[in-house]
């Protein structure tokens, strides 16, 4: 057996290297030609139904115009039309002119009589206000006469007035005499003196009297014939203003009807005038309107025929755009049909991804527990056979030559651990192995296309109207050679951009390199993209480390006594922090892997010249490898957000465990120090247990619920956060049933991650036994299992399942280690569910 180190610059790689890239390339150049050949076929298919449609539609065409020339458009002309009717009104205007004159002529004749007649009337008012001068001047001599006799009526009044008084007077007087000679001369007088006085006494005053009588009656018939007089008088004076009233509205009513019966005149001299009109314009229009009807029946006919023969064209089109529409929806359907067929292809390789890397970690964690072992072995077998052959030097030679043997067998064994194997010399041993490796990079250059290949379709179905620039044939070409190389190259380099192809084919399908005016930026950021790799390689590390330590916590949860009332609750809190911490390594491998492939396409962009078109092209692909390195990048910005957060709050979690682990061993040492031995201390320095290596224990075959599982359910996460009294100690928490602590178990740890959901004890069970450790089973009670294979659906969110039998321990990306190989080719496998989701197909493209 002798070391025999086989790369790539082995002669029998480099032969089978070639013939497999000539193959290829014959294969690439049938390939093209068979789809060029099936699209020149279907161009041609294509080009043939569009030639018939193109003929029937002109055929049809034609026939369409054959009908609009058989059958023209002779609509009347809007302009003869109007010539006519204003032909029309033209002569209508002209007999009304007429009718008009005419009756201004009557109207002038009307008024030239009536103004004589005003002339007339006014010489009559002259007349007749001269009369009515004589009269007045009659009427005054008849006043001056009535003023006369007045005059005179009051003298005769006055006359009689002062008879009356004389009379009276008199009368008095002789009273008076006879009143005084009574009393004078007593004597009487004789007496025929007496007695003719006496009675001339007596007819004077009989006189007196009738005449006062006849005075008296005489007024009162004059003051009767008076009064009558006003009475009459009052009585034609109200008559006289009635009749003036009725005469007022007489003359109104008058004014008004002579209106009206100027407009009716009016109104019938306009009926008259129009009448007269159309009688006579009645047999000029019926013949201009008969004639018209003839034209518009005509183009009426005419329009009727173009219209059928238009219509029957566009039922021809759009029979076929039915048909084309059906062969669209037929084709849309199948479209639909193969985008769920590669939905569920999709999700069987998001879920596929996710099993590859977990199972990777997997055999990563075993193989470097085994070395790590296997080291620790031979350094104590070292050092225990240079202490046993100290004192025995006769006996030093053969049995330090057998240890040596021994040893050198381990470490051949170690080498074979952490790096290639040694092989026979053979011809036979070496070209099994080239084979071997050849194939290998075979398939894993096939699972890349194939990979890119659903990658771009996703990228098409997700955004249809994208218009951004594919990558070129050589750009991609130069990409899978560099991922295929990287395979068994385990200290991976930069990306070049030559291919194992150019060993054959020369620089004909590997054009020089042409510097161009930004080779200095591009040199720049090629280098900040060589450092951008380890970007992630802390969070590696730390999440390693959490790791080891969940499987020390294990071991010393598994050393609890099941009396203990939180022991359950630990170890249900120590499965879940490891599920957890198992989901966040599975992401963030994903995340490696992502970052590496879009990182390998930028290095293989800004290597290649002329894969970009245009310098706004250039200049927006460095903008976004600006991005990508410094962080601002939306998909990178949230990963470094977001592990570095599920970090913290694991750390935060296994520190609460630990603390809680040496409350409860303290307490325990407290309780049972004679008989107890005292166990390993579990503070912080246990997290550099994990470094040096120790045998992980085993995953308990009821495992706690998945991260996927817990955080997909509403109900468990609300109960993680619903409970925030927390005891002051631990010691208090369990110096109390966890049922009188609330339904939550959990809430005295302080845990940030949230914990599963633990059913409440049944009635049933004994009131001795504690929420997790019933003591009628005498064993703690276990979560129930829960469903670590999801559907689909999950797997596209990023919260897939994966096998509950693995302990995941990480390890650096460049470590070399033969495994490396599970996980360069765990690279290649996309995850367009996850990248859709997150994102993250820009990056890619």
């Amino acid at each position: 057996m002798s070391d025999l180190q086989i790369g790539e610059d082995h002669p029998l790689s480099l032969e089978l290297a070639s013939l497999r890239a000539t193959v290829a390339s014959y294969q690439h150049e049938a390939h093209a030609a068979a789809v060029k050949l099936q699209r020149h076929s279907l161009d041609t298919s294509r080009s043939l139904e569009q030639t018939n449609t193109l003929r029937q539609e002109n055929a049809r065409l034609r026939e369409e115009i054959a009908v609009l020339k058989a059958h023209p458009d002779v609509a009347p002309h809007p302009a003869a039309l109007q010539v006519q009717e204003l032909t029309l009104a033209l002569r209508r205007l002209s007999e009304k002119l007429t009718s008009t004159e005419d009756i201004l002529l009557l109207r002038t004749t009307e008024l030239t009589h009536a103004r004589s007649d005003l002339h007339t009337a006014q010489l009559d008012s002259e007349a007749a206000h001269t009369l009515t001068v004589q009269a007045y001047i009659q009427i005054d001599h008849e006043r001056q006469k009535q003023r006369e006799l007045e005059r005179r009526i009051r003298s005769a009044e006055e006359e009689r007035r002062l008879a009356d008084l004389v009379v009276q007077e008199y009368a008095d007087l002789v009273r008076n005499l006879e009143g005084r000679n009574t009393k004078v001369s007593p004597s009487p007088l004789p007496l025929a003196t007496r007695g003719s006085a006496t009675d001339s006494s007596t007819t004077l005053i009989n006189g007196l009297a009738e005449g006062k009588l006849g005075l008296h009656k005489l007024l009162v018939e004059h003051h009767a014939e008076t009064e009558k007089l006003a009475a009459h008088a009052t009585k034609l004076s109200d008559e006289n203003e009635f009749l003036k009233t009725q005469l007022d509205v007489e003359r109104k009513r008058s004014e008004a009807d002579r209106e009206s019966l100027a407009k009716l005149l009016l109104e019938l001299d306009k009926c008259r005038l129009d009448d007269s009109t159309a009688t006579k314009m009645v047999s000029r229009y019926m013949k201009f309107s008969q004639s018209t009807i003839d034209s518009l029946q005509q183009a009426m006919e005419n329009t009727k025929t173009r219209h059928a023969a238009t219509l029957a064209t566009f039922n021809v089109q759009a029979d076929h755009l039915q048909k084309a529409l059906s062969a669209e929806r037929r084709q849309a359907e199948k479209l639909r049909n193969t985008l769920d067929e590669l939905s569920e292809d999709i999700n069987r390789e998001a879920y596929g991804r996710r099993r590859e890397v977990a199972l990777r970690l997997a055999f990563l964690s075993r193989e470097e527990s085994l070395a790590e072992n296997l080291r620790r072995w031979l350094h104590r077998s070292r050092e225990s056979m240079d202490r046993s052959l100290a004192g025995i030097p006769e006996q030093e030679s053969r049995i330090r030559d057998a240890s040596d043997r021994l040893l050198r067998d381990a470490e051949s064994l170690l080498d074979s651990l952490n790096g290639q194997p040694n092989v026979d010399d053979s011809p036979a041993s070496v070209a099994r192995l080239v084979a071997a490796q050849d194939a290998v990079r075979c398939m894993a250059k096939e699972l890349h296309e194939e990979t890119e290949k659903r990658l771009q379709l996703q990228c098409q179905l997700a955004e249809p109207n994208d218009t951004a620039p594919i990558l070129s044939d050589v750009a991609l070409s130069l990409q899978e050679t560099v991922i295929s190389v990287s395979v068994l190259t385990l200290p991976k380099p930069p990306a070049e951009p030559s291919e194992p192809s150019a060993l054959l084919f020369g620089p004909a399908h590997n054009p020089p390199l042409v510097a161009t005016p930004s080779a200095g930026n591009k040199q720049a950021l090629l280098e900040e993209l060589s450092k951008v790799k380890f970007r992630y390689q802390e969070l590696q590390k730390s999440f390693r480390d959490c790791n080891v330590t969940l499987k020390d916590l294990k071991k010393d949860a598994g050393s609890l006594s099941p009396t203990f009332d939180m022991s359950g609750v630990i170890r249900t809190a120590i499965d879940r922090l490891d599920d957890y911490n198992e989901d966040a390594r599975v992401e963030l491998e994903i995340q490696v892997a992502d970052e590496e492939r879009i990182l390998i396409g930028y290095e293989t962009l800004l290597s290649v010249a002329g894969a970009l078109d245009e310098d706004m092209e250039e200049s927006k692909l460095q903008e976004d490898i600006r991005a990508f390195i410094d962080g601002s990048n939306r998909a990178v910005t949230r990963a470094m957000t977001q592990f570095p957060r599920k970090l913290d709050d694991l750390q935060h979690d296994i520190a609460s465990i630990k603390k809680a682990l040496h409350e409860i061993s303290t307490d325990a040492d407290d309780a049972a120090r004679p008989t107890t031995p005292p166990k390993h201390g579990a503070g912080w320095s246990s997290w550099t247990a994990g470094i040096l290596g120790s045998g992980g224990a085993s995953r308990p075959v009821s495992p706690a619920p998945s991260f996927g599982a817990v955080m997909t359910s509403p109900r468990q996460r609300q109960s993680s956060f619903s409970f925030t009294r927390r005891p002051s100690t631990l010691l208090d928490a369990r110096s109390r049933s966890p049922s009188d602590d609330g339904p939550d178990p959990f809430a005295s740890l302080g845990l940030r991650i949230p914990m599963p959901v633990h059913a409440m004890p049944t009635p049933a069970l004994p009131k001795t036994g504690t929420f997790l450790s019933p003591m009628s089973m005498g064993t703690p009670l276990r979560p129930g299992p829960k469903p670590r294979a999801s559907s689909a659906s999950l797997f596209s969110l990023g919260l897939g399942a994966r096998s509950s039998t693995f302990s995941f321990v990480a390890q650096s990306p460049r470590s070399p280690s033969k495994s490396a190989l599970w996980k360069e080719e765990g690279s290649k496998d996309a995850n367009p569910g996850r990248e859709s989701l997150e994102e993250s197909s820009s990056d890619i493209e």
